[in-house]
Formats: structure tokens, C-alpha cells, sequence
């Protein structure tokens, strides 16, 4: 990757491809980095701007103009944020580009950043020989009603916005490195130790030691999982002992993101960093390798599987690959070929979508594609009868979150979302749902058609035949199918 007058070109190491090459300032490009965990690349230049872009020249982010050149940039290792230097001055921003702070100092034009290798410090050389070192803080963490921020190297806050609560965590020994947060436990790792916490109770963690910081972490219902530089992928109970270290052949620590791993309750799928058009499936608790799904079309960017615990009969995984498109496959209906190869039934979703994710409760999805936001409450009905998921799929305007907004989570009935800027707003989903999911999970198929009969929804009505066909339960069904006045289908 070089900056070559105000372009940006990529020079290809294969004869047989040529060399990228795009307009990229109003200036003379000044700096440059390249992620190798994300695969973008982020641009500074005398027009005073810095610049976001993927792999293929697409521009992801522009800034404003700032009151100087950009004389420095840098990439945190795990590719979640970056460092911007300018004249006496310094910005933490966040992957997608919106900043979130900016500290001003006499340093002279900032002409080098360079990062620890766990993401947590970065030092910078300004021009009149002050080194300056600087420490990520103010990180927040949430999960319904629970909030957690980082308020200082090696301290947290802990906050029930319900119950008006508030504790404080304190570690006397080592800056701590990630959090994690989700399914009422608190998972913090430091330097050379990893705690466990209870939500219910902070005073008393599980704590062990470990041999490398990771560089994120997962959560499910059972257990959580870590990835570091030395033991790769770790599955850990929460009782603190490890479950498994799944392990597969190309397995590359460094070049994997948060969004290329997924953990479940019984189930690992993970971006194959080598050949990043497979999708490695794996069993959580013995680390076994199960097969890999091949997507022919491009590469992968993104996994996620569904939080269900009903085993992994019921188990499906939705990925996004380089061009957007958003694909859902069922992973254990469909048979296994030679040589380890997974040929679940796949279907394609929708295109250009920008975010995804599941519900922690429900198979529920959500999506921003387009400009707008879509659910799609039950997207493994495409494989039991693709006609029913128009039905069980709704959407809405979404151009007020802006361009490139980000979904953070997806619990209960409510969504969370990043705008552009950085800031945070909600949004929420059908009330109804979670409930009807409840009771067909239980087998209470008369109480499921009272709730829709009494709400009159055609998504819940829906909903209710996609689970009474996967269950088997065909009464059911076809008093659903009948209610969507799908005559030939209850006929059938």
C-alpha cells in the first residue's frame, strides 16, 4: 500500500492482477495504515482530512477538515479503533471514523504513533521531542438494563439503570485490557489475569491467571470464549476452567475480528483467516472440528450464530460476505460431503446489508440495508417454506440513524444502534413476539393461537405456522396457514 501524490494505490504481489489505484486527497497524501485484522485502511493528507476506505477503494468515511495537516496515523492491532496526529494535537477514533476524543498539547506536528500489542496504550513522537503516552478509558459496556465503563486503567463502574444502582470495581494489580458483558456475568481481563463476575453478586469473582491478554470476547448462555496471540481460540466455563481450544489448520490469531467469530452454546463458527470464502464450524465444548461452509461468491466478513439452547439440531448461522449480501444457513439439516465440506440449505436474505444481528432470546434478526431496518422474526422459515418469509419479515425507514449506522445489540424487544457520530439511540421490536416464542417452546401450541387470535398480527399469525411446521405440530399449522388465507398450503 502506498500514497503516491494525492492517490492511494495497492501494488498486487500476483503477475496476473493488476495494481489498485485511486484519487483519494485534495492534497498530497501524507500517511497511511493498513489493518490487518479488518482489512481497511485509513489516509491522512495536506487537505486536513483523514479518510476511511476498504480493500476495493470504497470510501467509508471522510472527516471534517481540521485546523492543520494530518501528519500521522495508526491502527490499533485489534482494528477497532485508530490514532490521528496532527499540529498539537491528538484523535482516538473509532473504526468507522467518528472520533471519540481529541487531546490537545504542545508537542508540535504529531509524526508517529505506535501502539501496544494489546490495544490498550499508544505512545506519540511530536516534532519539538516530546514523546507523549496515552491510555484508552471511558469504554462502555451494555446489556439491558446494565451498563459497565471503563473509568480508569484498572477501575470499572458498574450500573443498574433500573434499579438506580452503582458499584465500583477496583484491580490493585494490572491495567485491564477487554471486557466482556452479557447473559448476567462481567467478564474483565488484565494483563495477566481474567475475572469472572456475577452480576448478582461483584464482590466474590472467579479469578485465574492467563498467559496472554485477548483480544476480545464472546459470550453465550453456557460459556464464553477468548482469542489471543499464544492459546488461540479458548472456549472457558464460567466457573473458569477450560472447556475446549478449538483449533483448525490456517488458524491466524492476528488477521481474525471480533465479527469473524460467533460463539453459541454448543456451536464455533469462525472466518477462515487463510481462505476467507470458508466458514470453520466447530463444537463449543470438546473444540472438534464439525466441517466448513464454502461461500463460492467472495469472501466472508462477518458471522453470526443464533443464541437459541435448544441443541444444534435448531442451530443456524447468518454471515455477510465482502459484497454485503446476507446469507442464513441451517447447520445441521443438510448433509456433510467428503472431505469435511458442510452443505447446509442457504438462502440469501437481502443485499447491501450494512449491520446484523440476532436476538439473545429469540431467532429474531435484525439488518440495516438500503436505508432501511428490517427484522426478519423467524429467517429459518425460508427452509421449511420460503413463501411464508415475507410474512415473518417487516422493515421501516431508517434514513433518521443516517449513513453506515451500526447495530450494537439486539435484546429483548429493544435495538441499539451507533449513528455515524458516535452516538447511541434505541429503537424496539414487536412485544409480542418473545412472548409467542416462549410458549411454542413450551409446547403451549392452544395459549400460542389464543395470543395471535387476540392480536390479529399477520407476522404473528406468521411466526406461529413457520414453528408449528418446524415442531411438527400440523393442527397447529394449518389453523395459522388458514388465518394468512394460504388455501393451497392447507390444502396440501
Amino acid at each position: 500500500m502506498v500514497g503516491n501524490g494525492k492517490t492511494l494505490m495497492i501494488k498486487t504481489v500476483s503477475a496476473n492482477k493488476k495494481n489498485l489505484q485511486w484519487n483519494a486527497h485534495d492534497g498530497v497524501v501524507l500517511c497511511l495504515d493498513w489493518n490487518v485484522a479488518n482489512g481497511n485502511i485509513v489516509s491522512g493528507g495536506e487537505d486536513c482530512t483523514y479518510k476511511v476506505w476498504d480493500t476495493f477503494g470504497r470510501q467509508l468515511y471522510s472527516s471534517r477538515p481540521m485546523e492543520h495537516v494530518v501528519t500521522s496515523i495508526g491502527w490499533s492491532p485489534n482494528g477497532e479503533s485508530f490514532a490521528v496526529g496532527s499540529y498539537n494535537l491528538v484523535r482516538l477514533c473509532d473504526k468507522v471514523g467518528w472520533t471519540h476524543c481529541r487531546e490537545r498539547m504542545k508537542s508540535g506536528s504529531i509524526m508517529s504513533i505506535a501502539w501496544t500489542s494489546d490495544g490498550t496504550q499508544f505512545a506519540c513522537a511530536g516534532g519539538n521531542g516530546v514523546v507523549a503516552f496515552a491510555q484508552i478509558v471511558d469504554r462502555k459496556f451494555e446489556w439491558k438494563n446494565c451498563e459497565v465503563t471503563l473509568i480508569a486503567p484498572r477501575k470499572l463502574r458498574v450500573q443498574d439503570v433500573a434499579a438506580e444502582t452503582s458499584e465500583d470495581i477496583e484491580l490493585s494489580r494490572d491495567r485491564i485490557v477487554e471486557v466482556g458483558l452479557g447473559f448476567d456475568f462481567l467478564i474483565v481481563t488484565t494483563t495477566s489475569q481474567c475475572y469472572i463476575y456475577s452480576l448478582q453478586n461483584l464482590n466474590t469473582p472467579i479469578i485465574f491467571e492467563i498467559r496472554a491478554p485477548p483480544h476480545f470476547i464472546h459470550i453465550c448462555r453456557r460459556h464464553f470464549l477468548t482469542l489471543d496471540q499464544i492459546n488461540g481460540l479458548q472456549i472457558i466455563s464460567f466457573e473458569g476452567r477450560v472447556l475446549s481450544t478449538p483449533k483448525f489448520q490456517g488458524l491466524r490469531a492476528e488477521f481474525l475480528t471480533k465479527d469473524m467469530v460467533s460463539l453459541s452454546p454448543d456451536t464455533v463458527a469462525v472466518v477462515d483467516s487463510v481462505d476467507t470464502k470458508n466458514i470453520q464450524i466447530l463444537d463449543a465444548s470438546s473444540g472438534r472440528f464439525i466441517g466448513k461452509i464454502f461461500h463460492s461468491v467472495c469472501e466472508v466478513a462477518s458471522v453470526h450464530l443464533n443464541q437459541l439452547n435448544n441443541g444444534p439440531q435448531e442451530r443456524i448461522l447468518v454471515y455477510a460476505d465482502k459484497n454485503r449480501d446476507l446469507h442464513v444457513a441451517a447447520l445441521y439439516s443438510g448433509p456433510s460431503a467428503q472431505g469435511g465440506i458442510l452443505a447446509p440449505p442457504t438462502y440469501k436474505l437481502n443485499a447491501h446489508v450494512e449491520s446484523f444481528s440476532f436476538n439473545d432470546d429469540t431467532n429474531a434478526l435484525v439488518g440495516i440495508a438500503d436505508g432501511r431496518m428490517i427484522f426478519w422474526y423467524h429467517p429459518e422459515v425460508a427452509f421449511a417454506d420460503k413463501d411464508l418469509l415475507p410474512l415473518v419479515t417487516t422493515s421501516f425507514d431508517a434514513g433518521e440513524y443516517g449513513r453506515s449506522a451500526q447495530i450494537l445489540a439486539f435484546t429483548g424487544n429493544r435495538v441499539s444502534l451507533r449513528k455515524i457520530d458516535g452516538s447511541i439511540v434505541y429503537t424496539g421490536s414487536a412485544i409480542d413476539l418473545p412472548l409467542l416464542d416462549e410458549l411454542c417452546r413450551n409446547s403451549k401450541w392452544e395459549e400460542a393461537t389464543r395470543l395471535c387470535r387476540h392480536q390479529k398480527s399477520r407476522f404473528l399469525w406468521a411466526s406461529l405456522a413457520s414453528m408449528a411446521i418446524a415442531k411438527k405440530q400440523l393442527e397447529t399449522a394449518e389453523i395459522a396457514l388458514a388465518e394468512l388465507n394460504e388455501v393451497s398450503k392447507v390444502q396440501i
